[in-house]
């Protein structure tokens, strides 16, 4: 997994933390969307895939 990296959206709609894409762009609007820790607000953020990675949708987390 390490050296690779997903778009924001893909990764929430890929582990179900949204049901949709386009519920998952709302929410990176929203502000409701943190990588560890830090507020994403650009859809086409990508995001690390690498160990200890922190995704925060709403009040669901998980880590990569």
């Amino acid at each position: 997994m390490d050296n690779e990296a997903i778009q924001i959206t893909s990764l929430i709609g890929k582990w179900g933390l949204a049901p949709s894409n386009g519920e998952a762009r709302r929410m990176v609007y929203q502000g409701a969307v943190r990588i560890n820790g830090v507020r994403v607000t650009d859809v086409q953020e990508m995001v690390p895939m690498v160990s200890g990675t922190v995704v925060k949708v709403g009040r669901r987390m998980e880590v990569i």
